[in-house]
């Protein structure tokens, strides 16, 4: 498979992982309230209670961003631009960043309750680290075959001479005599 081809197929995973169960948060010993990002973004929940986490505007956010994230690295991939400035690799990097913060504002808020991440969460962070990775690569990739095709396949050769003429302006006395100082 082509390397953009699994650019898609981790995008639209991380996609179709929003509407999973990522996030567990205890309310008793035997309860525990499944959230998916969709649950985070929309505010909703299966039994239509309200919980803080949301209320709670920074995990909105951070959720909200990796939605985002996930579309507009699908879309990108689809499209098959041409990816000279590296934009795979910063919607990779921006994923893997919401993601983690939203498991640092979580922790923060719940400072008594383990919030628990399932599979799912480190599912979609390790998916955007592979996009992002593979974009990477393949930039590299295209960097590499540009080098070889403006250069025959051969590096310059750059010297950089520096004298003390160019340095001071005063031309420096050599141990032994020459001609014209004689």
């Amino acid at each position: 498979m082509r390397l953009v081809q699994w650019e898609v197929i981790l995008f639209t995973g991380a996609l179709i992982l929003l509407w999973s169960n990522m996030i567990q948060i205890p309310v008793s010993a035997q309860q525990c309230i499944p959230l998916t990002c969709i649950d985070i973004i929309f505010g909703r929940t299966d039994d239509k209670k309200q919980y803080p986490v949301l209320q709670y505007k920074t995990a909105f956010v951070w959720v909200l961003l990796a939605g985002l994230v996930s579309i507009t690295g699908l879309v990108r991939a689809i499209v098959k631009v041409n990816d000279k400035k590296g934009y795979g690799f910063l919607l990779g990097l921006t994923g893997v960043i919401a993601l983690l913060m939203l498991q640092v504002s979580l922790n923060n808020f719940y400072k008594n309750i383990a919030v628990q991440y399932t599979w799912a969460y480190w599912l979609m962070l390790a998916s955007f680290s592979l996009a992002g990775t593979i974009s990477f690569l393949k930039r590299q990739n295209q960097n590499n075959n540009t080098i070889q095709a403006t250069n025959n396949g051969n590096k310059p050769l750059n010297i950089n001479i520096i004298t003390t003429l160019a340095k001071t302006g005063k031309r420096k006395k050599s141990p032994t005599p020459r001609n014209d100082e004689k």
